[in-house]
Formats: C-alpha cells, structure tokens, sequence
C-alpha cells in the first residue's frame, strides 16, 4: 500500500527535515521526534511535539484529559531531549499549568511547587502572588520528602497575612510585599515614624519576630540597624540599656551609630561599654576619634598604635599629644 511505499522512501531519504515532516503526515509523530532529537534540529523537535498535543486535543476534546494524555505520551516515549524542550518552552509562557502538571506526573513535586512558587512571588499581582504559592503549598503537600519545603511556604504564606494585617491596622504603615521576615522587621521599625500610634510598631516587631521564631541575636541586629538607619537615637540608647549585656555586645551599636549619622560622643559611649581594649582602640580610629583613640593606646602603653595615631590623625593638636604620650611611653 501507500504506507509501505513511503516506508522505503523513508529509508532512504537523506533530508532530515524532510523525513520528519514526512512522519509528522502520517502522524508518526515519536518516530519524528526521534530523528529531529538524532539530528540536534529544534524546529522540527518543536514541531513533532505541537503536532502530537493536536492530535491529543482533536481526539480527546477535555482539555485536562487531553494534556494528560499528550504528557504521558511524551515521558514514556520521547527522547529526553524532547522532553527537556518541551519543559523550556513551558516555562517560557504565561501559563503556570502546563509545566506544573508535567512535572507533577513525572512525580517531581518540588520542582513543581518551586516553578509555581517562583512564579507567584515574581507577580506584581498580590492576589495572584498569594493564590500561586497557595497553590506551590498544596503540590508540596503530595510529596513524602516535601515537609521541610512546605512548611517555609506555608511560613510565607502566614508573612503575607500578618503584612496586610498591618496595613490595615496601622495605615499609613505599607510593609514590602518580601518573603523576607528580617526586611518586614526592619519596616515595622523604620515605618514607626510619622504613623500615628507607631509606638505599637516596634510592639508588633517583637510579636512577630516570636511568631516567626526569629533568633534573639538576629533580632537585635535588626532592630539595631533600623534605628540608626531611621534616626531613632532614643529608642537605640534605650534597647542597649534594656539589658545589662547586650546578646550582640555594643560593637554593632557603636558600628551603627558610626555608619548612619551618630554623633562622635554618640559613638564614644557605645565603645566605651566595650571591656576589649584592642576592640576599642581599633573603633575610636575607624570612627576617627583620635583623642579617645591616642588615651587607649598610651593605657596600654603601646608606642606601635600612639604612631599610628599620630600618622593617619591629620590634627596637629593629637599630634602634639602623641609627642608627649611617647615621651611618657
């Protein structure tokens, strides 16, 4: 018959295209994926693939059923180059289901709850952000050795509630839509400004760094760097004294302070809490406090660090005093 004419033909035929368009006609549409995969051609690897999704969509009208069939289809008999081009392309879409339901059948539950996932934490769409890692909890929700991952996405999920929960609370208070509990922190206290009642701010910080498990030491970087970086010299002053020994020590107060506008006496204060004596030569320099910087030096009778001083000052008053200082070392 016809079919066995171009059978011969077939084997004979030298044009890889060809050939395969030829397959595609007589909807042997593996065998064209084949020689496309064998022949490194995308086009026609492209091809054989929407060709056979047609077919699957001609022959079984339900959408569902029918993108079903064409995946089982290509993960039992395409080559994996195929597959790998078909994921590509997916991925390349608007559409989320396509690539989620052919990771899903190949019982790669993460990967599809990290590409849905990724997906909606991209989305400029609140609504579409939250439904897409819903959507990312309950694939990961199938898996056995997905427990961990669901558990942080579900953690993101709480995130994203507890921001509009804010918002609505404390308006003009805008939290950054970030999966980030240290950023959401940090604007609790730097937003605290100019809200009204934004005292309840940095009460709202400890409930949340408590419901999020947030590490004491953690905490109190955060919280130390949001008020030097919002001016808030008070309530920092305040957080060093609401313990004996700060968890961090004082160097990231005295850092802080130094790094977003503190006065010079504002920087002194904090390494003078310091009970190192190299640690508090070392920062009365980087925040170019020379006098205090030249008295750590000549306590520890150190003639090395009173040069030092003396060569990187740029004061002629500390220099003089570093002329006495050596005479007295």
């Amino acid at each position: 018959g016809r079919e066995g004419v171009a059978e011969r033909v077939l084997r004979w035929e030298e044009d890889q295209q060809e050939k395969g368009q030829v397959l595609m006609a007589m909807k042997r549409f593996g065998e064209a994926a084949r020689v496309a995969a064998m022949s490194r051609d995308t086009n026609l690897m492209f091809q054989s693939l929407t060709a056979l999704e047609k077919e699957c969509q001609s022959t079984i009208p339900e959408p569902k059923k029918s993108q079903l069939h064409f995946h089982s289809i290509i993960l039992s008999k395409y080559h994996p180059d195929n597959i790998s081009l078909l994921k590509s392309y997916y991925s390349s879409i608007p559409e989320v289901l396509p690539q989620m339901n052919l990771l899903l059948k190949e019982n790669k539950f993460s990967d599809a709850a990290t590409f849905v996932a990724t997906r909606g934490m991209t989305s400029s769409d609140p609504e579409q952000r939250k439904k897409l890692v819903k959507e990312a909890s309950r694939v990961l929700s199938l898996g056995k050795d997905t427990f961990f991952q669901k558990s942080l996405t579900d953690d993101y999920l709480d995130l994203l509630k507890e921001q509009d929960r804010l918002r609505q609370l404390y308006p003009p208070f805008d939290p950054p839509q970030t999966s980030s509990i240290n950023l959401t922190l940090t604007a609790l206290i730097t937003g605290s400004i100019g809200v009204p009642q934004g005292h309840k701010l940095h009460l709202e910080a400890d409930k949340l760094a408590k419901k999020f498990r947030v590490p004491d030491k953690r905490l109190w970087h955060v919280k130390i760097l949001a008020f030097a970086k919002s001016s808030q010299w008070r309530d920092l002053r305040l957080l060093c004294e609401s313990r004996t020994k700060p968890p961090v020590g004082f160097k990231p107060f005295a850092l802080a302070c130094m790094r977003h506008g503190g006065t010079q006496a504002e920087v002194a204060a904090y390494i003078g809490k310091i009970s190192n004596a190299e640690e508090r030569f070392e920062l009365y320099c980087e925040g170019e406090i020379w006098m205090k910087a030249l008295e750590e030096a000549a306590k520890m009778k150190d003639g090395e660090k009173i040069g030092m001083v003396k060569s990187i000052c740029g004061r002629d008053d500390v220099k003089a005093m570093c002329d006495e200082y050596f005479r007295r070392v």
